[in-house]
């Protein structure tokens, strides 16, 4: 089941909603900004060409809060990782 951005402010609320976007959007950044690190990287899915970002780490939504956890098997460069860390701590201000 897809969520739309509608059901998003229903189930979270606008603020947290927001924060889900932007989550998002920074991820994809991220991904994109490395791309060439995915690509040479085989993927843990049969049905991605190469590795992806989504692969390594799981987000918990809880009230207003976002938890980031990057996975415990995750061999994802460390550089990497902390540009996601960073991005989460900025948008849970």
């Amino acid at each position: 089941m897809k969520i739309n951005k509608n059901s998003k402010q229903e189930l979270y609320g606008s603020g947290m909603s927001k924060k889900i976007e932007q989550l998002k959007n920074g991820l994809r950044q991220i991904e994109e900004k490395n791309i060439e690190y995915f690509k040479k990287r085989k993927s843990k899915r049969k049905s991605e060409k190469f590795d992806k970002l989504h692969n390594y780490y799981s987000i918990i939504l809880s009230s207003n809060i976002i938890t980031f956890c990057v996975a415990d098997h995750s061999d994802l460069d460390e550089k990497i990782k902390s540009e996601c860390i960073k991005l989460v701590s900025e948008i849970s201000l």
